[in-house]
């Protein structure tokens, strides 16, 4: 297995051999600019790995940078946070990693020494760093990570999955944060890559109906293929109103995965009484939620940011036992190709929900 794997990595192992400290990388360079551009190759430090990328995939957040409409990703900067790949090398005191080993990154790099980390919380470290954002991303030939960070991938799961196992975390963490009884019904704004897996989390922990809601046809199709038992097209039906209908009482939790001002209080109106809205889109900041409401009804509402450790391992078994099902959604691009795939990604009516690139 290692053997083949070290195999795939081809002439970049020749050429970083051979002292060439160039790479290629996909640089977003501006607002709706991105390049493909010859950089250094990074070098790992004592404690950190050097990784041959073979797939990284392309978030929601990455969109917003692009759009500049993110503040945290400044230009010039080699976004992705979704990847995996092979070691390529180590550094001096990294111990049980073996060159051309299938890996994946947890990019949420925690101080471990807060409050929250030593609570078990790295996800909300008050000191967090993110590669993609705070350090160059995975939108290139090779990306520097530390030990601490990787997880190697069980045998015989494939690298196309790994990448999605930081898209997984974040949905297997929104499950974490729904009501102790999670078999109720669950309703779910957007049908995105989030909302897909998200979908999926839901069903296998047990919710008893899932409905989700989107103005994409083909994104609803996809649910309707993933398990979703109500699909709900926002611009002909009033997504709370049917979710009331459907379930009689309303849902027993919600999940916001688009994140604007309406979508976030549909996720509370569809609420049962005492029901919990958990929040995970990020498109817009503002907004006001009726909080009276939710005194009256006695609801919980949960923002929800990244993952723990064990959440982003879990998300890695899950892949790995064949329990989440990309068919239908994800889609692959090359790294030339990224200018003209952020530009169709940022458009409504794109057919694609989840994409990646392919830098094998």
């Amino acid at each position: 297995m290692i053997g083949e794997q070290t195999t795939r990595s081809g002439s970049l192992w020749s050429s970083v051999a051979a002292g060439d400290s160039r790479m290629q990388a996909l640089v977003y360079t501006g607002t709706h600019r991105l390049e493909v551009q010859e950089v250094p190759v990074p070098t790992p430090g004592p404690n950190e790995l050097l990784i041959r990328v073979h797939y990284a995939g392309i978030c929601g957040s990455d969109l917003h940078g692009f759009e500049g409409r993110s503040t945290n990703r400044r230009p010039p900067l080699v976004m992705g946070h979704e990847f995996s790949g092979t070691v390529l090398a180590t550094g001096d005191d990294v111990e049980g990693f073996a060159e051309g080993e299938y890996v994946t990154v947890n990019p949420l790099l925690s101080c471990g020494r807060c409050i929250p980390c030593r609570a078990g919380r790295a996800n909300v470290c008050t000191r967090r760093k993110l590669i993609g954002i705070d350090y160059p991303g995975g939108f290139a030939e090779l990306v520097v990570a530390p030990v601490d960070n990787v997880f190697a991938l069980p045998l015989g799961m494939p690298l196309r999955l790994g990448a999605l196992a930081e898209p997984l975390a974040n949905a297997v963490h929104v499950a974490s944060l729904g009501p102790r009884n999670r078999f109720g019904a669950c309703f779910i704004v957007g049908a995105g890559a989030i909302g897909l897996l998200c979908l999926q989390v839901a069903r296998l922990v047990g919710a008893a109906q899932v409905l989700i809601a989107d103005r994409n046809p083909h994104r609803l199709r996809v649910a309707r293929e993933l398990g979703a038992d109500i699909t709900i097209d926002v611009s002909q039906d009033d997504p709370v109103e049917r979710v009331r209908a459907e379930t009689r009482s309303g849902a027993a939790w919600t999940v916001d995965a688009v994140g604007t001002p309406f979508t976030r209080q549909q996720a509370v109106s569809a609420l049962a009484n005492g029901g919990t809205a958990v929040f995970i889109g990020l498109e817009k900041g503002s907004g006001e939620i009726d909080l009276r409401e939710a005194i009256l009804r006695e609801l919980s509402l949960h923002g929800s940011y990244a993952y723990t450790p064990d959440e982003f391992a879990t998300a890695i078994e899950l892949l790995a036992h064949g329990r989440i099902n990309p068919a239908g959604w994800l889609s692959s691009a090359a790294l030339a190709d990224g200018q003209a795939l952020f530009a169709e990604l940022t458009t409504p009516t794109t057919p694609r929900v989840k994409a990646m690139f392919d830098l094998v």
